[in-house]
């Protein structure tokens, strides 16, 4: 689904390489004396090892394939916009694709463009400002700790705002196991 953004995004490696070589053709141009626009920042670090994550795609995907057909889904996270796709092509009727990253949002529209997906709309912004009700909601922002992203606050939106919608992931467990360690206190004690 990623095919054509010059990121090998199967592992580290091969992402570094991609990022030097998208660096060093940004300065030969420079070089050359080609007015060239500013390039989007690149894309989150983390974001591609959730592109890669089998596991977590194959719920997500299994969900929409038993609810999307015919209905209206938002994507709210999209990130590259891969469960927009999975909505698409499991005959979403539309599809609103949120994405508050910018650079994020670029390869939003870019692999859905590549991969065909009229249907979908991209919007940059907060789901929670979206006022449309949607029959299917999926919000693949779930982080290590469940609050980063404000999870909570964007499921109470979501849900108020569409009640009756089929939502996935539904819920969550969060473990948590104390350690005492110096160094992350120092950078991660609230005041």
């Amino acid at each position: 689904l990623l095919r054509g953004f010059g990121i090998a995004a199967r592992d580290r490696r091969r992402f570094l390489a991609a990022d030097a070589a998208f660096r060093l053709s940004s300065d030969a141009a420079e070089a050359a004396g080609k007015a060239r626009p500013p390039p989007p920042p690149p894309p989150p670090r983390w974001h591609w090892a959730m592109v890669n994550d089998a596991p977590r795609y194959a719920y997500f995907a299994r969900f929409l394939a038993a609810h999307a057909a015919g209905k209206s889904v938002l994507d709210a996270g999209a990130g590259a916009g891969l469960l927009s796709i999975a909505a698409a092509r499991r005959g979403a009727r539309r599809v609103v694709a949120v994405e508050r990253d910018a650079a994020l949002a670029s390869i939003c529209r870019a692999t859905l463009a590549a991969n065909g997906c009229a249907n979908v709309t991209v919007v940059r912004g907060d789901a929670r400002e979206i006022s449309e009700v949607f029959d299917v909601v999926v919000a693949e922002v779930l982080d290590a700790a469940l609050f980063g992203e404000g999870i909570l606050p964007l499921y109470a939106a979501l849900r108020a705002r569409s009640p009756g919608a089929a939502v996935a992931p539904r819920r969550a467990t969060l473990y948590a196991l104390p350690v005492a360690c110096g160094a992350l206190a120092l950078r991660s004690a609230a005041d």
